[in-house]
């Protein structure tokens, strides 16, 4: 390794430099006793990686755990104010820098009254706004316009996937649901569990 605590190296593995968790993410250049800590903290994820090859199956020993959670008021329908007024942003969550997000699991749901396949649209995407157009915007495969619930909160049913999706550094996930047929406000709700977990970005491709 040179003297002034640079990795040698180029790309994700020099720009992430170590651990986010552990220097927070902001120095690039390391020395001393410092560039040797960053060293092993590279050591250990690439390590990691080197023994845990399937993380979209399994969490690998350094990944952190994500369990995030939201409901929202449904809007008006699709009849009444157009497809884009009638979609709403039920849970976002934004990636934390140095990390991929897998999506391990997921839970969208109505609660409010009965409920008839069809009535409400669920889709999960990237980067994208509701109404804002954005060159990064896309739409996760085999999650967009789902006219039917996933999981349930009670009882406590998560829709596991086989293979998780991945989601980079600073991308901003995001649930929608559009109202197709439901009842209007409170007390009808969306609802949206993100399941899944973060692993440090150390030239995972």
């Amino acid at each position: 390794m040179p003297t002034n605590g640079d990795m040698g190296r180029s790309g994700p593995l020099r720009q992430s430099g170590v651990d986010p968790a552990i220097y927070g993410g902001v120095r690039r250049i390391f020395t001393g006793v410092d560039a040797v800590m960053a060293a092993d903290a590279v050591r250990r994820d690439t390590s990691n990686r080197e023994k845990w090859p399937y993380m979209h199956v399994y969490p690998p020993v350094n990944s952190e755990p994500v369990h995030r959670i939201n409901s929202v008021v449904t809007p008006d329908t699709v009849a009444n104010v157009g497809a884009v007024l009638a979609t709403v942003i039920v849970l976002e969550y934004q990636v934390p820098s140095g990390f991929r997000f897998y999506l391990r699991g997921l839970i969208q749901t109505y609660e409010g009254g009965n409920f008839v396949p069809g009535q409400a649209l669920w889709t999960i995407d990237r980067n994208t706004p509701v109404g804002v157009p954005n060159f990064q915007a896309q739409k996760e495969q085999g999650l967009v316009a789902i006219p039917q619930r996933v999981g349930s909160f009670s009882p406590w049913t998560v829709d596991e996937f086989a293979r998780a999706y991945e989601f980079e550094p600073l991308d901003i996930v995001r649930s929608k649901a559009t109202n197709v047929g439901l009842g209007v406000g409170d007390p009808n709700y969306f609802s949206t569990a993100f399941l899944g977990y973060l692993v440090p970005d150390v030239g995972t491709r």
